[in-house]
């Protein structure tokens, strides 16, 4: 039914699994996932840019009209915006014991996410710049941790 992308954070997993108890592991992985939450949705719904810094795309002239006549605004680029709906039902979720994902819990917004990626290319992996923040949330959590 779903699209899954493996992240391979092993350095991150040994570390934590040596430094940090099972309750503080969880609770990294949920700063992360929810880090990376945060910083997707902008990227994706509000400034409409794929994982590699491009735009999404551009939306037709005709459709472009009818977001305009409905508010939506002016701008041309596509920003996977409409109602709400799907940036709204993007979230965090367990996927294992220790392990979260990010992902869509509505199958009609998940096709959405695949009609997407199918059409303009690669939206919903992590951008190198969300790579390198979840790397210092995980850097200053551990810190803190420690302390």
């Amino acid at each position: 039914m779903s699209t899954t992308y493996t992240i391979d954070i092993k350095e991150l997993k040994d570390l934590t699994d040596s430094l940090l108890s099972l309750e503080e592991t969880d609770s990294l992985l949920r700063e992360v996932s929810n880090t990376l939450l945060a910083e997707m949705r902008d990227r994706i719904h509000e400034r409409g840019i794929k994982s590699d810094g491009t735009q999404i795309g551009t939306y037709s002239n005709s459709y472009l009209e009818y977001r305009i006549e409905q508010g939506k605004g002016s701008a041309s680029n596509v920003i996977l915006f409409f109602t709400g709906q799907m940036q709204n039902d993007f979230n965090v979720a367990p996927i294992g014991e220790n392990a979260y994902g990010l992902g869509y819990s509505n199958r009609l917004n998940f096709d959405k996410a695949n009609w997407a990626e199918d059409r303009f290319g690669i939206i919903f992996v992590p951008s190198e710049q969300e790579f390198l923040q979840i790397e210092d949330v995980a850097a200053e959590f551990i810190t803190n941790t420690l302390k």
